[in-house]
């Protein structure tokens, strides 16, 4: 849902609030760059962006300012999501409390672990 919000954002209120917004982090430079990498690669953009140093936010405003079609930017934003959140969750259902203290203070790096073994299984599997 904070997509959405987001996409809406950006394709509504651009101007006002995502260019403002933009200038704050940095980015107003590289919002072109932005919108042709959506443009060229909409999924791998957003399949990866749960795993960038750029706030996820800043991904669904940009692509509502680019007009990118609502239902593929859904699917790959629950994908990039699911890709980042999953293995956590996974991590907890079958390690329990224990795995709290373990990505408190690794957090990033087992995540990254476990996304780099899930594809290549993924692809060793074929």
């Amino acid at each position: 849902m904070g997509g959405v919000i987001g996409y809406q954002l950006g394709a509504t209120r651009f101007g006002e609030f995502v260019q403002p917004l933009f200038a704050s982090y940095g980015f107003v430079g590289h919002m072109e760059t932005v919108g042709r990498v959506y443009r060229d690669n909409m999924m791998l953009a957003l399949v990866t962006s749960g795993d960038t140093p750029i706030p996820y936010m800043l991904y669904t405003m940009m692509a509502g300012a680019s007009s990118l079609p609502v239902p593929p930017f859904i699917v790959g934003s629950l994908l990039g999501r699911a890709l980042k959140y999953v293995p956590i969750a996974a991590l907890a259902y079958l390690f329990g409390p224990a795995v709290h203290r373990i990505l408190r203070r690794y957090g990033g790096a087992v995540v990254l672990v476990v996304v780099v073994a899930l594809v290549a299984s993924l692809l060793l599997g074929r």
